[in-house]
C-alpha cells in the first residue's frame, strides 16, 4: 500500500510540473530554463525510483529534452571558453606582470603599453581566471546529455605550448580534468538509463602532430567497445 501511495505521489508531482511549466519556451532566460530542467529531471528520477512505468513518463521525458535542447540553442552550437593560466614561478621570478583583467563572467580586458596605454576587450561564452576544474566542466556538462540524445559533440582545447591544455583536459588525481569528468558523467548517465536502453560505448585515441594524424591504439582491441546497460527498450 505504501509503495502505491509513493508511486501516485511521484506521478502527481510530475504531472503538476507539466501543468505548471509553459508549453512555449521562447523568451525564457537560460537560468529559468535550467531551473525548470533540474526540477523535471529530479521529478522523473523520483518517479522512476517509485516504480512509475516508462510509458507514463514519456511526456515528461519529451519535455525535459525540449528544455535541454532550448538551453543548448540559446548557448549556441559552438561555444568558446577562455581559461587563463596563472603565472608560473619562472615568470614571477623574471618579474613578469599580468596584463589581463576579468570584467565579468564573459569578458576579458588586455592592457598593453606597446603603442601607448591600450585596453582591448574580448568576449567569450565563459571566462575562467583560472577557475576550478569543476567550474570549467560544469559549463560543458550538458553536452554529455546531448551526446546520449544523439547529437554529435566535440570538446577540445587549443593554445600554445605551456598554456595549460593538458591540465584542463586531464588534470591530476586530486583535480580531475574535463576529459576524466566527462567519461565519468557519461557512464553515470548510462547507468541511470540502463533499465530503458542498451548502450555500447566505443573509443579511440588519436594524436594530431604537425599535420599528421597518429592512431595511438593501432593494434589494440580497445575499439571493440565497452558494453553498458543490460536491458534495452525503444
Amino acid at each position: 500500500l505504501m509503495e502505491m501511495v509513493r508511486l501516485e505521489e511521484a506521478m502527481s508531482d510530475v504531472q503538476h510540473l507539466l501543468s505548471k511549466f509553459p508549453t512555449n519556451l521562447r523568451g525564457l532566460p537560460p537560468a529559468e530554463l535550467n531551473d525548470m530542467k533540474n526540477e523535471i529531471t529530479e521529478a522523473i528520477g523520483v518517479a522512476k525510483a517509485a516504480g512509475v512505468p516508462e510509458a507514463a513518463l514519456a511526456r515528461a521525458e519529451q519535455y525535459r529534452r525540449k528544455l535541454h535542447n532550448r538551453i543548448l540553442e540559446l548557448k549556441g552550437a559552438i561555444r568558446v571558453f577562455c581559461r587563463v593560466r596563472p603565472m608560473n614561478k619562472k615568470e614571477m621570478k623574471q618579474g613578469d606582470k599580468g596584463v589581463l583583467q576579468q570584467l565579468d563572467s564573459m569578458t576579458l580586458q588586455i592592457a598593453t603599453k606597446r603603442h601607448g596605454a591600450i585596453e582591448t576587450d574580448f568576449t567569450f561564452d565563459a571566462v575562467f581566471l583560472p577557475g576550478t576544474q569543476a567550474e570549467v566542466f560544469e559549463e560543458c556538462k550538458d553536452l554529455i546529455r546531448s551526446a546520449l540524445d544523439g547529437v554529435n559533440v566535440t570538446v577540445f582545447t587549443y593554445g600554445q605550448t605551456g598554456a595549460g591544455k593538458t591540465f584542463t583536459m586531464y588534470g591530476t588525481p586530486e583535480e580531475a580534468g574535463t576529459a576524466t569528468r566527462t567519461i565519468k558523467e557519461l557512464f553515470d548517465c548510462i547507468e541511470e538509463e540502463q533499465e530503458r536502453y542498451y548502450t555500447k560505448v566505443t573509443g579511440s585515441m588519436m594524436e594530431l602532430y604537425q599535420n599528421d594524424l597518429f592512431d595511438l591504439h593501432p593494434h589494440s582491441d580497445f575499439n571493440s567497445g565497452f558494453e553498458g546497460a543490460m536491458a534495452a527498450s525503444e
